[in-house]
């Protein structure tokens, strides 16, 4: 006895995607219907206030961004600069950018 169709899923950290069923089935002829494949999950993009994400865009279970802070920010927080997407759709906890203290302390003057 084969089974006539079986259920398609992935491991962790992947989604099934693209065309085709979540399910194969075996044709008359031998060969298995389209079915979908295993793509690694989206954490998005890591929105940073004060700073910047790099690389920039969607990134995907496994990859992993570097932070760096503009003018007027540090890094502050942690310990670990990148974050790594996760399994589950979200990046790691780590640094993000705090406004300086020597930024934050300076008044602008008038001539």
């Amino acid at each position: 006895f084969h089974p006539r169709s079986a259920a398609l899923s992935c491991g962790a950290g992947y989604q099934l995607a693209g065309p085709g069923d979540a399910a194969v089935k075996c044709k008359a002829d031998g060969t298995f219907s389209l079915g979908k494949t295993c793509a690694p999950v989206s954490c998005g993009s890591l929105s940073v206030v004060g700073g910047i994400a790099d690389p920039r865009g969607p990134i995907f279970y496994g990859e992993s961004v570097r932070l760096s802070c503009a003018r007027g920010f540090e890094l502050a927080g942690g310990w670990r600069v990148e974050r790594l997407c996760g399994q589950d759709g979200s990046f790691s906890p780590g640094m993000h950018c705090a406004p300086s203290e020597r930024w934050s302390s300076t008044t602008a003057r008038h001539a």
